[in-house]
């Protein structure tokens, strides 16, 4: 919010140009309010992603949803479409204590598996886990998970 929109692209074409083959915009609520100002939001971040992919680098997009309607997609900004893969993060319940859940909503080429796994962030990195049984309410709230004898 500290850059007008034409400041901040610059920056990242520096950045691209000097080699960087990452870019993370978290989130897209926050860099909407940013450009709000300045003309339509979506068509900055559209411009942005068209201008990375067309460089070649892999671009992370974060959402902060408060909620994610049955058909899977975030209904708030309409931009799903410019993703290669969605992934959902929720809290479960499990025994009382509050685990995070990872799921694959989209995954443009090849297949997925559907189903909800633990997500562990440790000091060794990020780990995707067992998976996940809920009694539901993962997709619309706070699942509770289900305990398999």
């Amino acid at each position: 919010m500290e850059l007008y929109p034409d400041q901040f692209l610059h920056r990242i074409r520096q950045d691209v140009e000097a080699g960087c083959r990452l870019v993370v915009v978290d989130s897209v609520r926050g860099y909407e309010f940013a450009m709000e100002e300045f003309g339509k939001p979506i068509a900055h971040i559209l411009n942005l992603n068209t201008y990375l992919c067309r460089q070649g680098v892999t671009t992370i997009l974060t959402h902060e949803s408060s909620s994610i309607d049955g058909s899977g997609h975030t209904p708030e900004m309409g931009i799903s479409h410019l993703a290669d893969n969605l992934l959902l993060l929720r809290y479960a319940d499990d025994q009382g204590c509050f685990i995070k859940v990872i799921g694959c909503l989209k995954k443009r080429v090849g297949d997925f598996h559907p189903e909800f796994r633990r997500l562990l962030v440790t000091s060794e990195g990020i780990q995707v886990g067992e998976i996940v049984v809920c009694e539901g309410g993962v997709v619309r709230g706070i699942p509770t998970v289900q305990r398999v004898p």
